[in-house]
C-alpha cells in the first residue's frame, strides 16, 4: 500500500529504477531506493537485465548468486568460448 511505504500512488516506479513499485514488493526491494543493495546497479537493471540479486551486493545470478565476487554467467560463457577456441587452435 502506497500510504504505508510512502510511495507516490500516481507513479508506478517511485524511485525510477526501472522496476515498478509492485515488482519491488515482489522482489523485496525498497521502492524508494533505486539501488537497494548499494552495489552501484539499479534494482531494475539487476532484475530485468543482469539477472543478479538486487538484495545482495556483487551477486551472481539472481536465483542462486552467492555474492562475494562470484563470476557472472556472461563471464563464464566468455571463458568457455575462449577455452573452445584455444582447443581448436591447438589441434590445427
Amino acid at each position: 500500500d502506497e500510504r504505508e511505504d510512502g510511495t507516490d500512488p500516481r507513479d508506478d516506479d517511485s524511485d525510477d529504477d526501472g522496476l515498478n513499485d509492485g515488482d519491488e514488493h515482489e522482489h523485496g526491494t525498497d521502492p524508494k531506493d533505486p539501488d537497494t543493495d548499494d552495489d552501484g546497479k539499479s534494482d531494475g537493471d539487476e532484475v530485468n537485465v543482469l539477472g543478479t540479486n538486487p538484495l545482495v551486493a556483487d551477486s551472481a545470478v539472481a536465483d542462486g548468486g552467492s555474492g562475494g565476487g562470484s563470476p557472472s554467467l556472461p563471464l563464464l560463457v566468455l571463458l568457455a568460448l575462449a577455452a573452445i577456441r584455444n582447443r581448436a587452435l591447438l589441434r590445427s
